[in-house]
């Protein structure tokens, strides 16, 4: 399970059709339940480009 602010990837496609792709990394901003979770992805500037529910299940944690 993660906790907030974690960082997370994606570890499939499922989400490429909004322009978040496999390996892409984005930040856990809340926990709903045990199934999904809100990820924040931003550029190298720290711009927001995509806000997302996720199901856990297409994320793992990033190794650090």
């Amino acid at each position: 399970m993660f906790k907030l602010f974690d960082i997370v990837r994606v570890t499939n496609e499922d989400y490429s059709n909004i322009g978040i792709h496999k390996g892409d990394t984005g930040t856990v901003l809340e926990i709903y339940d045990d199934k999904c979770c809100e990820v924040e992805f931003c550029d190298e500037n720290g711009i927001t480009y995509a806000l997302q529910t996720f199901y856990i299940k297409d994320l793992e944690l990033k190794d650090l």
